[in-house]
Protein backbone atom coordinates (compact mmCIF):
# COMPACT_ATOMS: atom_id res chain seq x y z
CA UNK A 1 0.00 0.00 0.00
CA UNK A 2 1.23 3.57 -0.88
CA UNK A 3 2.30 5.06 2.34
CA UNK A 4 1.22 8.39 2.14
CA UNK A 5 3.55 11.65 2.46
CA UNK A 6 2.74 14.62 5.03
CA UNK A 7 2.95 17.75 2.80
CA UNK A 8 2.72 20.39 5.20
CA UNK A 9 -0.03 21.21 7.72
CA UNK A 10 -2.18 24.22 8.24
CA UNK A 11 -3.89 25.82 11.91
CA UNK A 12 -7.27 27.60 11.33
CA UNK A 13 -8.65 29.90 13.70
CA UNK A 14 -11.74 28.17 13.94
CA UNK A 15 -13.63 25.14 12.99
CA UNK A 16 -12.92 23.87 9.47
CA UNK A 17 -15.93 23.38 6.98
CA UNK A 18 -15.82 21.64 3.93
CA UNK A 19 -16.04 25.41 2.37
CA UNK A 20 -12.96 26.65 4.34
CA UNK A 21 -10.91 23.43 3.24
CA UNK A 22 -12.57 23.79 -0.26
CA UNK A 23 -10.97 27.35 -0.62
CA UNK A 24 -7.59 25.98 0.96
CA UNK A 25 -7.55 22.98 -1.61
CA UNK A 26 -8.22 24.82 -4.84
CA UNK A 27 -5.55 27.67 -3.53
CA UNK A 28 -2.90 24.55 -3.10
CA UNK A 29 -3.75 23.37 -6.92
CA UNK A 30 -2.94 26.39 -8.17
CA UNK A 31 0.06 26.70 -6.57
CA UNK A 32 1.50 23.37 -7.55
CA UNK A 33 0.83 24.12 -10.87
CA UNK A 34 2.26 27.05 -11.37
CA UNK A 35 5.88 25.42 -9.70
CA UNK A 36 5.49 22.25 -10.61
CA UNK A 37 2.92 21.98 -13.60
CA UNK A 38 1.28 19.32 -12.28
CA UNK A 39 -0.67 18.27 -8.46
CA UNK A 40 -0.21 15.15 -6.82
CA UNK A 41 -2.92 12.95 -5.72
CA UNK A 42 -3.68 14.94 -2.59
CA UNK A 43 -5.60 15.14 0.58
CA UNK A 44 -6.15 17.92 2.74
CA UNK A 45 -7.48 16.45 6.24
CA UNK A 46 -9.21 18.71 8.85
CA UNK A 47 -9.80 17.75 12.84
CA UNK A 48 -11.54 20.59 13.81
CA UNK A 49 -9.16 24.02 13.46
CA UNK A 50 -5.93 21.23 12.57
CA UNK A 51 -4.99 20.71 8.50
CA UNK A 52 -2.53 18.03 7.04
CA UNK A 53 -1.62 18.34 3.36
CA UNK A 54 -1.35 14.88 2.39
CA UNK A 55 -0.01 13.06 -0.31
CA UNK A 56 -1.04 9.69 -2.09
CA UNK A 57 0.52 8.58 -5.11
CA UNK A 58 -0.57 4.74 -5.77
CA UNK A 59 1.29 2.46 -7.88
CA UNK A 60 -1.44 0.52 -9.67
CA UNK A 61 -5.10 -0.22 -9.22
CA UNK A 62 -4.71 -2.73 -6.52
CA UNK A 63 -2.62 -0.09 -4.89
CA UNK A 64 -5.27 2.84 -5.31
CA UNK A 65 -8.11 0.54 -4.12
CA UNK A 66 -6.01 -0.23 -0.28
CA UNK A 67 -4.85 3.04 0.16
CA UNK A 68 -8.74 4.54 -0.37
CA UNK A 69 -9.83 1.90 1.82
CA UNK A 70 -7.38 3.07 4.42
CA UNK A 71 -7.72 6.44 4.18
CA UNK A 72 -11.60 5.96 4.36
CA UNK A 73 -11.15 4.58 7.63
CA UNK A 74 -8.85 7.18 8.59
CA UNK A 75 -11.48 10.09 7.98
CA UNK A 76 -14.03 8.17 9.14
CA UNK A 77 -12.48 8.02 12.56
CA UNK A 78 -10.56 11.10 12.67
CA UNK A 79 -11.70 13.88 10.41
CA UNK A 80 -13.97 16.48 10.65
CA UNK A 81 -13.40 17.66 6.38
CA UNK A 82 -11.19 16.56 3.77
CA UNK A 83 -10.83 17.55 0.17
CA UNK A 84 -9.61 14.93 -2.51
CA UNK A 85 -7.12 16.58 -5.10
CA UNK A 86 -6.87 14.53 -8.13
CA UNK A 87 -6.07 15.01 -12.08
CA UNK A 88 -8.63 12.59 -14.01
CA UNK A 89 -9.90 12.65 -17.83
CA UNK A 90 -13.40 13.78 -18.68
CA UNK A 91 -15.08 13.35 -22.03
CA UNK A 92 -14.66 16.30 -23.93
CA UNK A 93 -17.88 15.81 -25.54
CA UNK A 94 -17.86 18.57 -27.80
CA UNK A 95 -15.06 16.88 -30.10
CA UNK A 96 -17.20 13.78 -30.58
CA UNK A 97 -19.03 13.31 -33.75
CA UNK A 98 -22.48 12.86 -33.68
CA UNK A 99 -22.61 9.72 -35.59
CA UNK A 100 -20.50 7.65 -32.73
CA UNK A 101 -21.25 9.76 -29.55
CA UNK A 102 -23.78 6.86 -28.17
CA UNK A 103 -21.11 4.46 -28.73
CA UNK A 104 -18.44 6.70 -26.96
CA UNK A 105 -20.87 7.58 -24.13
CA UNK A 106 -21.62 3.65 -23.67
CA UNK A 107 -18.13 2.91 -24.13
CA UNK A 108 -17.09 5.62 -21.36
CA UNK A 109 -20.18 4.45 -19.00
CA UNK A 110 -19.23 1.10 -18.83
CA UNK A 111 -15.29 1.01 -19.58
CA UNK A 112 -13.56 4.24 -18.49
CA UNK A 113 -11.78 6.68 -20.45
CA UNK A 114 -8.62 5.80 -20.41
CA UNK A 115 -8.70 4.06 -23.91
CA UNK A 116 -10.12 6.50 -25.74
CA UNK A 117 -8.81 8.65 -28.01
CA UNK A 118 -7.20 11.63 -26.74
CA UNK A 119 -8.95 14.08 -28.64
CA UNK A 120 -12.49 12.69 -27.39
CA UNK A 121 -11.37 13.64 -23.67
CA UNK A 122 -9.65 16.36 -21.48
CA UNK A 123 -7.39 16.16 -18.57
CA UNK A 124 -8.91 18.06 -15.61
CA UNK A 125 -8.20 18.65 -11.77
CA UNK A 126 -10.90 17.66 -9.37
CA UNK A 127 -11.52 18.82 -5.71
CA UNK A 128 -14.20 17.21 -3.90
CA UNK A 129 -14.67 18.07 -0.26
CA UNK A 130 -16.97 17.23 2.25
CA UNK A 131 -17.83 17.84 6.19
CA UNK A 132 -19.14 15.81 9.05
CA UNK A 133 -22.37 18.48 8.46
CA UNK A 134 -23.16 17.11 5.13
CA UNK A 135 -20.88 20.47 3.47
CA UNK A 136 -20.48 18.92 -0.07
CA UNK A 137 -18.23 21.10 -2.35
CA UNK A 138 -17.24 20.65 -5.83
CA UNK A 139 -14.53 22.29 -8.47
CA UNK A 140 -12.85 21.59 -11.69
CA UNK A 141 -9.80 22.80 -14.03
CA UNK A 142 -9.04 22.02 -17.28
CA UNK A 143 -5.22 21.42 -17.77
CA UNK A 144 -3.70 22.09 -20.70
CA UNK A 145 -0.80 20.04 -21.64
CA UNK A 146 2.57 20.69 -23.06
CA UNK A 147 3.80 18.55 -24.96
CA UNK A 148 7.50 17.61 -25.79
CA UNK A 149 8.52 19.30 -22.51
CA UNK A 150 8.00 23.13 -23.69
CA UNK A 151 7.11 24.69 -20.47
CA UNK A 152 4.82 23.74 -17.96
CA UNK A 153 1.38 22.35 -18.45
CA UNK A 154 -1.75 24.75 -17.04
CA UNK A 155 -4.27 25.16 -15.33
CA UNK A 156 -7.99 26.62 -16.70
CA UNK A 157 -10.49 28.71 -15.06
CA UNK A 158 -11.93 27.26 -12.33
CA UNK A 159 -15.35 25.85 -12.63
CA UNK A 160 -17.33 25.37 -9.58
CA UNK A 161 -20.10 22.64 -9.21
CA UNK A 162 -19.52 21.21 -12.66
CA UNK A 163 -22.05 17.88 -12.00
CA UNK A 164 -24.91 17.15 -10.19
CA UNK A 165 -24.30 15.93 -6.70
CA UNK A 166 -26.74 13.09 -6.84
CA UNK A 167 -24.97 11.56 -10.67
CA UNK A 168 -21.21 11.84 -8.79
CA UNK A 169 -20.31 8.22 -7.81
CA UNK A 170 -16.25 7.19 -7.26
CA UNK A 171 -14.46 5.43 -5.02
CA UNK A 172 -14.00 9.11 -2.92
CA UNK A 173 -17.43 10.38 -2.69
CA UNK A 174 -17.87 10.94 0.62
CA UNK A 175 -15.76 9.04 2.44
CA UNK A 176 -17.44 9.90 5.81
CA UNK A 177 -20.08 6.96 4.35
CA UNK A 178 -19.40 3.30 4.95
CA UNK A 179 -16.81 1.70 2.17
CA UNK A 180 -19.30 1.11 -0.96
CA UNK A 181 -17.42 -1.71 -2.52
Amino acid sequence: MTRPNLLKTNRLASHATAQMLHEMACSFVEEQFSLKGCVPFSWLLANYDNVAYVETNWTDAHDKVRTTRAMGQFIRENVTAYSFISEAWALASANIPEDIRPLVLDWAENRGLAELPDEFKDDIVMITSFDREGGILMSQYKVTIRHQRRGLNFLGPRVDNPMEADKVKGRMWNLFKEPRD
